[in-house]
């Protein structure tokens, strides 16, 4: 693979997209939602909302019109007029006013359980690119613009052949309605009216569901990103991996250097003979056992024998002890119950022999 083929493929967006770059995308609005499901939702409320609302609203506006038919047979003035048109838009809003109420609900729900609850000022804040005439013409003439405009010819050629069979069957029934009663005529037309829109919604219902998926798809697609991005975003998150090297490395430097100021108060440096060194602090009534205050393998083993011979700290060679303490206990930490018994033999001898005890 030369190195033309490399470059393609590091800019080949393969990978998915970390937690941080859709988060940032949220935070500027990027989110995958799909307007059709909100429309469709809305729709399908109004429908359900005036299906259960419908006797109310016809009995408050067929009330209303028989008053304003009475009302209207006396003498109209500009101020009458005036009243009457502000009494009638009350009356229709009050009507409205249940499946006005239901359909923002409905809106509000189907954009919060596609996308959560979501403010991004980001989104909101105008942008003068959007002023560009080329930037413009790219968006009208991309890829996503295309899909939309067949998604918007798919729909109507669907919703349209749904209508169109349905009506089609129903043909004859609606003639012979023409020397029928008024009453009969409204009941047959507002039975075939709802009995389209009720398939009309299913196939609209079934429209969104196939565009949020293709939302997630696109979405997901769109965020995915390059070898060369991942590796920038880490080196971002967590900086440079020399610097974080050579961090380490003054940490554990650090860390050594603090040991080794505590194996002068050791009250003992157990050897192996040269490969393991463990120090050893024992304060009775201070401390529950003995604690580990030092440890090396190798050359830091050496260094520590070193300082514990040149403060008067008594190094005491147990090849076994030293290995073992050295695997089980970490610095800072005391001695497990399974040690007391070496370690105080170790210790009774180093006192012994400082006169500390007989």
């Amino acid at each position: 693979m030369d190195n033309l083929d490399l470059q393609l493929f590091a800019s080949e967006k393969t990978e998915r997209p970390t937690p941080r770059r859709r988060e940032k995308a949220r935070r500027r609005g990027q989110v995958a939602r799909s307007q059709e499901l909100s429309s469709t939702a809305v729709m399908v409320v109004v429908l359900a909302g005036l299906l259960l609302f419908l006797p109310e609203m016809y009995g408050t506006l067929a009330a209303y019109s028989m008053r304003l038919l009475v009302d209207l047979r006396v003498e109209l003035t500009a101020e009458r007029v005036l009243l009457l048109s502000r009494e009638a838009a009350g009356i229709t809003l009050g009507a409205l006013g249940p499946v006005l109420a239901l359909s923002a609900l409905a809106a509000v729900a189907a954009n919060i359980a596609q996308v959560g609850f979501l403010i991004t000022p980001e989104a909101l804040a105008p942008k003068l690119n959007r002023l560009d005439p080329v930037a413009g013409l790219k968006r009208l003439f991309s890829r996503r613009a295309l899909v939309e405009l067949l998604k918007a010819a798919g729909k109507i050629l669907v919703v349209g052949a749904v209508m169109y069979f349905s009506v089609r069957g129903e043909l004859a029934e609606l003639r012979s309605l023409a020397g029928a009663p008024l009453g009969m005529s409204i009941n047959e037309i507002g039975r075939l009216v709802w009995a389209v829109a009720y398939r009309a919604a299913l196939a609209l219902i079934l429209i969104a569901l196939a565009d949020y998926w293709y939302q997630r798809v696109e979405y997901e697609s769109r965020l995915r990103m390059t070898k060369q991005e991942v590796k920038d975003e880490l080196k971002e998150v967590e900086g440079d991996p020399r610097l974080r090297s050579r961090l380490r490395e003054r940490q554990r430097e650090f860390a050594r250097r603090r040991m080794m100021a505590e194996v002068p108060k050791a009250d003992v440096v157990i050897v192996n003979p040269t490969h393991v060194a463990v120090a050893l602090r024992y304060q009775e009534g201070q401390m529950p056992a003995p604690r580990v205050v030092a440890k090396g393998r190798g050359p830091l083993a050496r260094r520590i024998r070193e300082i514990a011979e040149s403060h008067g700290v008594t190094v005491v060679r147990r090849p076994a002890l030293a290995a073992a303490l050295y695997d089980a206990v970490e610095v800072g930490e005391v001695i497990s119950e399974e040690f007391y018994r070496a370690v105080a033999e170790v210790l009774a001898f180093v006192y012994r022999l400082q006169g500390k005890v007989s």
